[in-house]
């Protein structure tokens, strides 16, 4: 089992240049990236994505590449086509503020765009280094996914053993809620039909009908058996979040169902403990890829 929420990070320094790579992951409903890269770098971004796709499956994933270059390799460039446009508009201003005053150099080199830098190197230099870190920090951010999912199977298997125990406490009053609705049921049928007489077993048959849709024998078969799949799940590896999820849903419906029928309170308090075990396991499960 593991977590959505993890961090790594590797860096290589040579004489030429330091290059470091950052990777966070958060919880999310599917898988989603966003890489961040020098301009230089750009060409890699498809295949820094189709490595991480084949180590996670689910979860925002951020990664961030910066490279400081220890030797230049960059030749400065001047954008003829900007420095135009700024003419353009400096002569416009001028024109309809009746101005002549001129711009000196300093000032035209200092706007953005002007002057720009071209990278003179290689690009292909950086390819094995920038994987390389990739794939370290790949490992770094899994572990600690890993790490914390194993902290939160505790949890959940913590949480889905109180709920196990309160089925255990319901299933314990089964009977007597069963009994306890039968009674209301024939009491009413004879208020109802008072002194006109009936067929008693014709009675007695139309309550064991109602009985059935009543008692809540079925949900508890079906919430041990959520339970059961819980439980084998949490063991399971690979992405399960989303297994689990279902689960977890299926067994709040079974558990809100007992709640909806029980009259008794000791039914009814499991109901409210179950329930509050569940709420855990939901927030929990946000978090699991």
């Amino acid at each position: 089992m593991d977590s959505m929420t993890g961090y790594g990070a590797s860096e290589r320094l040579t004489e030429e240049y330091l290059l470091s790579l950052e990777i966070k992951s958060y919880n999310n409903r599917y898988l989603e990236l966003a890489t961040n890269l020098p301009s230089v770098l750009g060409q890699y971004e498809i295949a820094i994505n189709e490595r991480v796709k084949e180590s996670l499956l689910r979860g925002r994933v951020e990664v961030y590449v910066r490279l400081r270059q220890l030797k230049s390799n960059y030749n400065l460039h001047v954008d003829e086509a900007t420095l135009r446009e700024y003419e353009k508009v400096f002569q416009k201003v001028a024109t309809l503020s009746n101005l002549k005053n001129k711009i000196d150099l300093k000032t035209l080199i200092a706007l953005e765009g002007v002057v720009v830098p071209l990278y003179q190197g290689d690009a292909s230099i950086y390819e094995e280094p920038l994987f390389s870190l990739l794939d370290e920090a790949l490992a770094t951010l899994k572990a600690s996914r890993s790490k914390e999912g194993e902290a939160t199977k505790e949890d959940l298997v913590k949480s889905a053993t109180q709920i196990a125990s309160g089925v255990e406490v319901v299933k314990g009053h089964a009977q007597e809620l069963e009994g306890y609705l039968k009674g209301e049921m024939v009491n009413k049928i004879e208020e109802l039909l008072g002194d006109k007489g009936y067929d008693e077993g014709r009675v007695l048959q139309e309550v064991a009908i109602q009985l059935n849709r009543a008692t809540i024998n079925e949900e508890i078969v079906r919430l041990e058996a959520h339970l059961k799949a819980f439980f084998e799940g949490c063991e399971a590896s690979g992405a399960i979040g989303k297994r689990l999820d279902f689960l977890a849903q299926e067994m709040n419906r079974e558990i809100n169902t007992i709640g909806s029928k029980s009259v008794l309170v000791p039914i009814s308090q499991q109901v409210v403990t179950m329930k509050e075990a569940l709420e855990n396991i939901r927030e929990q499960l946000r978090n699991i890829e």
